[in-house]
């Protein structure tokens, strides 16, 4: 027995040693020249496609797909950027990459002819099995000798082409430019028949084509069947291709894993089951064919109606579940909120588009989960003397709709504030116009929306710590369709709310205080210069709305803090219902000011921006980078937690230090990171990242600091956070 354990002494270290060199060789590290290429080529210039879902296409303006996160991914284990370089068509794709216009083609089977050009890398990054697009009225089709003497639609400069012609010279060949263009050849008669990725092929007729078209798989043709695509690099760098396959090998299986459930694994044959929908939901859609929607009329821009047609923020979420759910919705005419409620009790329409729970519809409603949450803000008189402070209405007397169902937890939240009812947004404004009332409380864009309309001696005068968490609200007789609506629901990126936001919200929220001096001056000064200087005056004050007309930063190009506001209102209801977590990260430059009291304010203004787009580049799709105020830049990562995120703000400090600014050279940013965990507020949450960043700079700058360190550490040395 003595002697085994002896034995195991020097066998146990023996096998921890040969796992950590077999480890260490499985880590490859960089080349000294692989380093220096990186060094001089910091930006890969990476083709975009516009038309080949799930692998690289664009959506709501946003680029999407498989291919696209994952040349991101790569940028980022070896501490690149990534340009895209949009395309017209695959060929142009391919004539950029033979003029060296471009580095990367992120999707691309290789080829002899396309090995003339481009180097292609060992890693294959996913594959594609072809299949056979065709109308029903075309005869049954079982394999491409069917198509003999037929015509097939094939996208121009496709690694197809020349195999079909060379085992099926009889099928007449029409090039395409893209996939979109083969598919309509076939709705239209122009061709028998379109060949594409069966993935692509069957996302278009489940999200977009609305036409009896089938699919018909070529897995089991052993020329065609099953293609593997690798990255295409121009020829002149095979640098690059190796640096990409150690990148992509560092990548964990979890993570590729998790890259292709999102994009590659919910495309199958039915219409709907890109949501995964069961077959009684599959069975319930195609029976009932349309869904029948009431909206509130009056509640712009959220939702409303405009020479007798639905408009607003809704009629694109409605969009969207038409695509989802390929099944057309119909608006049902309504002339008032409370006739809506009245048509969907009675059985005229099936869904309210947008709809909170109150207690006295839950005998005929049932709730999606909330997929938009609105902002609260508070509107006042621009002659008010009012600070912004949520205690300075105490004792005061707020108009709210009552329709909206919030008054309860109104008054029990700030039991201090004197809560009016009122019959509409216009109503309780107008009353806050003349007067008769201090201020009224509403959803922001609602709010906002008025006064650029109608009141125009009215404000904003502060944004309240609480939001309107809006649903769908579908009848009890159809509870299913509920169900339904909750998967395509979990389906909507954060991008998609916010395009909408972005389309119908185009005012900024600025805290006021009390100016009346200021207005004095002005006015004083107006009647001294005459009709001129009140010219002067107004054209100023029309500038500065019109400069509040926009959701994004003007200098930076990035969203600006109403919109971050809003979409971190959004990450807290979803994660009330869906329980995913989502952290920031808010970045401060470091020695900003010292940079512009040195090199000016037009330097400062470039580095800023070129700080902006270095942020872009490095983010996934599903994050959305912002400008927090000054010099903070702040990224709200969904679905991450501290830890993931802690890690995506240390390649954005990577990448921050290998960047040469212009006429400043190398600068350092420094990073809090702070996760949202329940029972806590938005407040809560920008304090922990805040409280982290200063960590960082106290750290000497140039670092990042999750909130758990910092609360660790302080917590260690008996300090109450």
């Amino acid at each position: 027995m003595y002697k085994f354990i002896h034995l195991l002494r020097w066998i146990i270290p023996l096998v921890v040693t040969l796992f950590l060199v077999a480890k260490a060789q499985g880590e490859e590290a960089l080349t000294a020249e692989e380093k220096l290429f990186l060094e001089r080529h910091p930006v890969w210039k990476v083709h975009s496609e516009d038309y080949w879902p799930p692998f690289n296409y664009r959506e709501f303006g946003e680029r999407k797909g498989y291919s696209t996160e994952l040349i991101l991914l790569l940028a980022q284990q070896v501490g690149s950027k990534v340009k895209f370089v949009d395309v017209a068509d695959w060929t142009e794709a391919l004539e950029k990459l033979k003029a060296r216009e471009i580095d990367i083609i992120s999707n691309m089977t290789p080829t002899s002819e396309g090995k003339q050009f481009a180097t292609f890398t060992d890693s294959k990054v996913f594959a594609v099995t072809n299949a056979l697009l065709f109308s029903d009225s075309v005869t049954s089709v079982t394999s491409l000798s069917d198509l003999i003497g037929k015509t097939l639609a094939v996208v121009k400069g496709a690694a197809e082409i020349p195999v079909i012609r060379e085992n099926y010279p009889d099928i007449r060949l029409i090039e395409t430019q893209d996939t979109l263009h083969s598919i309509e050849k076939v709705i239209s008669g122009g061709a028998d028949a379109a060949m594409d990725s069966e993935q692509v092929l069957r996302f278009y007729l489940e999200n977009y084509i609305d036409s009896p078209l089938r699919v018909f798989s070529l897995a089991d043709n052993a020329n065609l069947g099953t293609y593997f695509q690798t990255l295409a690099v121009r020829s002149d760098r095979p640098q690059l291709a190796s640096i990409l396959d150690k990148a992509y090998r560092s990548l964990s299986p979890e993570t590729i894993q998790s890259l292709k459930r999102k994009w590659l694994t919910n495309n199958q044959a039915n219409k709907v089951n890109v949501l995964n929908l069961n077959r009684d939901d599959r069975n319930y859609l195609n029976k009932k064919q349309r869904v029948r929607y009431c909206i509130h009329p009056d509640f712009l821009p959220v939702e409303g109606v405009l020479d007798g047609k639905p408009q607003g923020m809704t009629g694109e979420y409605v969009q969207f579940f038409e695509k989802s759910l390929n099944i057309k919705f119909e608006h049902v005419p309504t002339s008032s909120w409370e006739e809506s409620l009245k048509a969907v009790d009675s059985g005229a329409c099936d869904i309210l588009s947008l709809s909170r729970p109150v207690k006295s519809r839950l005998n005929y409603l049932v709730y999606t989960q909330p997929y938009l949450s609105l902002p609260v803000a508070v509107a006042i008189h621009q002659n008010t003397p009012y600070a912004a402070e949520i205690s300075a209405l105490a004792g005061r007397y707020i108009g709210f709709n009552r329709n909206h169902g919030l008054a309860d937890e109104f008054q029990a939240r700030y039991p201090d504030i004197n809560f009016v009812p009122v019959d509409s947004a216009y109503t309780g404004l107008q009353m806050v116009e003349n007067k008769e009332l201090f201020g009224f409380i509403g959803a922001l864009p609602v709010v906002t929306y008025h006064l650029q309309h109608y009141f125009p001696n009215l404000m904003v005068g502060s944004r309240m710590n609480q939001a309107f968490p809006l649903s769908v609200g579908v009848s009890r007789d159809e509870a299913q369709l509920a169900e339904i609506l909750n998967k395509a629901i979990e389906n909507m990126d954060i991008r998609l709310h916010s395009s909408i936001l972005n389309s119908w919200t185009p005012v900024n929220y600025k805290p006021v205080s009390d100016n009346r001096l200021v207005w004095a001056v002005l006015v004083i000064g107006c009647i001294v210069v005459g009709a001129m200087g009140y010219s002067y005056y107004v054209l100023q004050v029309k500038y500065r709305k019109l400069e509040e007309l926009s959701t994004k930063d003007r200098l930076t190009g990035l969203y600006n803090r109403y919109t971050i506001d809003t979409v971190l209102a959004e990450q807290v209801a979803q994660f009330g219902f869906s329980r995913k977590p989502f952290s920031v990260i808010l970045g401060d430059i470091d020695h900003f000011k010292i940079l512009n009291d040195h090199y000016g304010h037009l330097i400062g203004d470039q580095a800023l921006i070129t700080m902006s787009r270095l942020f872009e580049s490095h983010i996934s799709g599903s994050d959305l980078v912002g400008r927090w105020g000054g010099e903070e830049l702040i990224v709200i990562c969904p679905g991450q937690t501290e830890e993931q995120a802690s890690y995506l703000a240390e390649t954005l400090r990577r990448a921050v230090n290998s960047e040469q600014f212009e006429e400043v050279g190398s600068m350092s940013c420094s990073f809090g990171v702070a996760q949202y965990f329940p029972k806590h507020t938005l407040t809560d949450l920008m304090q922990r990242a805040d409280r982290a960043l200063y960590q960082s700079k106290r750290m000497g700058r140039n670092t990042v600091t999750s909130y758990t360190d910092f609360h660790l550490e302080h917590k260690g040395k008996g300090h109450d956070i």
